[in-house]
């Protein structure tokens, strides 16, 4: 028998751990890692937490590094709108107890792409699929949990966020069927529009707001101390 055919084959490679990655893509020293792992040790935090604590690396290259570790896609929270048929299918409760905003949804492909801090959680993956059915495809995405929360913060704040609401009417995508009359349920967006926008006002303490028609496009501004501001 041929002992070239008959050898194992080589062993994979074990994956790269989190803090060789960083001294690897140049992000920190061995000394500035040996530091982190030190406070790491003393305070409990995730060791990117303590690198970042430290002032050693930014949110963005941590997400970045941790991204190619766990071989997972990531995004960048602060340049994405509110997706309504998204937030729809995720109640804030679930988003704010497991960390984890919905980005985006296709009804065409019936997929769900989530942003979260730990996007490899079996317990969250499962309640969430439980929740949204089996039917709907979940894509996960590595986000920070800073951007995370913030961003569950301002698009849950009221029903819809405004540019989400305002997408939506641009774009006609209008779920007619589901247009609710009832309390509490999907209203048209046109109505949702003047709640979020009233909402708005009142979280950034305006004492009034002022829509001025401008040829093709409305103006909004909203008056916070004494100054009007352009929405």
């Amino acid at each position: 028998m041929n002992d070239t055919a008959t050898a194992a084959a080589p062993a994979a490679a074990p994956p790269m751990r989190l803090g060789d990655r960083l001294q690897h893509m140049g992000l920190v020293s061995a000394d500035q890692l040996q530091i982190a792992l030190l406070e790491q040790k003393k305070t409990g935090k995730q060791l990117g937490d303590a690198l970042i604590a430290l002032g050693f690396v930014t949110e963005e290259a941590m997400r970045e590094a941790l991204g190619q570790t766990l071989g997972q896609q990531t995004i960048q929270l602060q340049s994405v709108l509110a997706d309504s048929q998204a937030l729809q299918r995720l109640p804030k409760a679930m988003a704010t107890r497991f960390q984890v905003f919905p980005v985006s949804y296709s009804p065409e492909t019936q997929t769900l792409v989530l942003a979260s801090p730990k996007p490899n959680d079996i317990i969250a993956a499962d309640q969430i699929r439980a929740h949204v059915g089996l039917g709907v495809s979940i894509s996960w995405r590595l986000a920070s949990a800073a951007d995370v929360l913030a961003a569950i913060d301002q698009f849950y704040g009221y029903e819809l966020s405004i540019d989400g609401i305002i997408q939506e009417i641009e774009t006609g995508q209008i779920d007619m069927a589901s247009l609710s009359q009832g309390q509490g349920g999907y209203s048209h967006p046109v109505v949702r529009l003047v709640d979020a926008m009233l909402s708005d006002g009142v979280h950034k303490l305006a004492s009034d707001i002022h829509f001025e028609p401008e040829g093709q496009f409305l103006r909004i501004r909203y008056r916070i101390d004494g100054v009007l501001r352009q929405v």
